[in-house]
């Protein structure tokens, strides 16, 4: 089964060198995908250096697919989650493709879900997801999911496993630094379309 699927097309920014891993270059971008309501979602893309050194990417339609990783990175003193598309295969296209968001999942329920109803009175649970990969490694996915969907998963159990397809998503909120200092941050999480679980752990 493959845990950690995503494809996704939009216009790419130009790559610009990230880090190097195990003697590989590896460059990092964002891809702009626009959703149905004209939202535009700006996703974080990283490629090996054999996927980008022959091309010059920037402002053009592409077509990715590879899987959505995370990382635990240290800044200003506390552990940050990065989130970011690991792109397998890259393709540059000479027209404006349909802007396609998919990603599908399979993991597993590492923290309680937290259910609450926004001020507009719609209903929402976040959750975060581990997708194993391969060398004893995961990712670890927020998710987030809503309506009827968001109130049965407010009952999901830690262990859970769950198979899940939506869309990646970003989302600017305002930080709080102190009284008198405010900083506007993006998140990254995987909105929920569909949710299946595998091992029949959900409580009644």
């Amino acid at each position: 089964m493959i845990n950690n699927n995503v494809r996704v097309t939009g216009r790419i920014d130009g790559f610009a060198y990230d880090h190097t891993a195990y003697g590989e270059k590896f460059y990092a971008s964002h891809v702009h995908i626009r959703r149905l309501s004209e939202t535009v979602d700006d996703i974080p893309v990283i490629a090996s250096e054999y996927l980008v050194k022959k091309d010059d990417f920037d402002g053009k339609y592409v077509e990715i697919d590879g899987e959505f990783r995370s990382m635990n990175m240290e800044v200003e003193g506390k552990s940050k989650l990065i989130l970011q598309i690991f792109a397998k295969n890259i393709r540059t296209t000479q027209e404006k493709l349909d802007d396609e968001n998919k990603i599908v999942l399979n993991g597993f329920v590492v923290k309680k879900p937290v259910y609450r109803i926004t001020p507009s009175g719609r209903e929402i649970t976040n959750m975060l997801i581990a997708v194993n990969r391969p060398r004893w490694r995961s990712d670890y996915i927020p998710c987030v999911c809503w309506g009827r969907s968001a109130k049965w998963a407010e009952d999901l159990t830690v262990g859970t496993t769950i198979s899940i397809e939506g869309r990646i998503q970003s989302r600017t909120y305002v930080k709080k630094l102190s009284d008198e200092e405010r900083e506007v941050r993006t998140a990254y999480e995987v909105s929920i379309g569909k949710m299946e679980v595998n091992d029949d752990e959900k409580k009644d």
